[in-house]
């Protein structure tokens, strides 16, 4: 498929969370206050001979609690470990169980121990019993460490850092475990555990400040810090959230989950195209201005076909809950697919920009672009085309019940041919803008 100058982005990225931990604060800026919390602990306490050994204690052991934090961050950028490094893993047996925990095991548990921590460092509540809350956050400590060991140990066996060359055109049959489907599950791990990173950061930031007060508990720093933290919490759940449902995802949703937005730009498009066709383009040939009008009329029932067959595939086929999970589709072919409006949105952009361009001194060029995108524009759909035609209508039931089979495979027959027709009108007046004296 033809690659547009502004193509759509394959991904839903996930914000830059390392990024907005340096904005927050840098490591090395928050040592030069304290270098650690556990250090300036022990300091004070042994500056202080009149503090009780319990005192002493509590805050010794709020310095473990804060190393703690320090090795969960170390553990959200932890490399790929080797079977001898990875005793304490528990064992399964293949890739599958390890899908299989990561979604209804570790996931969900990962989410109730953020939940449970930000119930810790809630906006309105006090420290007042420190040796109690410090014993709760080791105790949680201990198990984020152990899921985090399992959730790394299980991205690392599932979604292997490369990929074969060749390995997104031909796993048709390896279903959730095709190319695409595990690229985009370890984007969004990823994501997570540098959101846990920067959650476990905002921690240490609030264990230095220690509040045991009102006063303490609500003045600017410390309330801000608590709210970037709820903040951060919310995001790590969402991002779960977001991960098991990517999950359960069939191909179908896969295709069409960005059809929406780029839909939306393509409706934009059309009514461009209405005011250009509509109008008096500025041009001092009235042969050249009166066939640049003539192409912008042109290019409406192409949009028009465009939306109905987005339209049509998303409402009626692709959003059926009793379709299978999976296709025989290849990774490279659900992206075909998936990005087919995106492509469309640009050949349409650069169409209308190259209509807006044309002038009587550069209209051989210009004619040049404007058939390339149009040859392109029906390049991709075809190719989208023959791709549901085979992979897509013969999963449809082949009953007399709506939708089915032959409906299908009728209805994309009589629309790709008048798709073809209107966007062989286009290409003939494009060529006609190279000839005019």
């Amino acid at each position: 498929m033809s690659n547009p100058t502004n193509p759509s982005e394959e991904i839903d990225k996930m914000p830059n969370t390392a990024d907005q931990s340096e904005e927050m604060s840098d490591e090395s800026d928050l040592s030069e206050e304290t270098d650690d919390i556990s250090d300036t602990t022990d300091r004070s306490v042994s500056g202080q001979s009149d503090l009780s050994e319990g005192t002493r204690q509590t805050w010794q052991q709020g310095g473990v609690v804060y190393r703690q934090f320090s090795g969960l961050m170390d553990k959200c950028r932890a490399e790929p470990m080797s079977i001898q490094e990875s005793a304490s893993i528990d064992r399964v047996e293949s890739k599958k169980d390890f899908l299989n925990q990561l979604h209804s095991t570790l996931l969900p548990l990962l989410q109730q121990h953020i939940v449970k921590l930000a119930s810790e460092f809630k906006l309105d509540m006090l420290w007042g019993d420190r040796d109690a809350k410090f014993k709760t956050l080791l105790e949680s400590q201990s198990e984020l460490n152990h899921i985090l060991d399992q959730i790394n140990y299980a991205k690392y066996s599932i979604c292997p850092a490369k990929s074969e060359p060749d390995a997104s055109t031909c796993d048709q049959n390896l279903k959730e475990f095709k190319t695409y489907r595990i690229s985009i599950l370890r984007e969004k791990l990823n994501s997570l555990l540098s959101q846990l990173e920067l959650t476990f950061q905002f921690c240490r930031y609030l264990l230095e400040e220690l509040p045991t007060s009102e006063y303490s508990m609500y003045c600017s720093d410390v309330f801000f810090l608590k709210r970037c933290f709820a903040s951060g919490t919310s995001e790590c759940c969402n991002t779960i959230d977001s991960t098991i449902r990517w999950m359960n995802r069939s191909d179908f949703y896969l295709i069409r989950d960005q059809w929406p937005d780029w839909i939306y730009t393509i409706n934009e498009k059309f009514d461009e195209f209405m005011k250009l066709s509509g109008s008096d383009l500025i041009s001092p040939n009235q042969k050249l201005r009166h066939k640049l009008l003539k192409l912008a009329k042109l290019v409406i029932p192409v949009i028009k076909l465009c939306r109905i067959f987005f339209s049509k595939l998303s409402k009626q086929v692709l959003s059926m809950t009793w379709l299978p999970l999976f296709t025989e589709l290849s990774s490279q072919q659900i992206k075909t697919l998936r990005i087919l409006p995106g492509y469309i949105n640009s050949h349409l952009k650069n169409f209308l920009l190259g209509l807006k361009q044309t002038t009587n001194n550069n209209r051989a060029t210009s004619a040049s672009s404007l058939l390339m995108s149009a040859q392109e524009h029906s390049k991709d759909f075809q190719i989208s085309v023959d791709l549901i035609t085979s992979h897509i209508v013969p999963i449809l039931p082949r009953t007399d019940d709506f939708p089915s089979q032959d409906y299908f495979r009728n209805w994309l027959g009589t629309w790709n041919t008048e798709h073809l027709v209107a966007t062989e009108n286009l290409v003939q007046a494009v060529k006609l803008i190279g000839r005019i004296e």
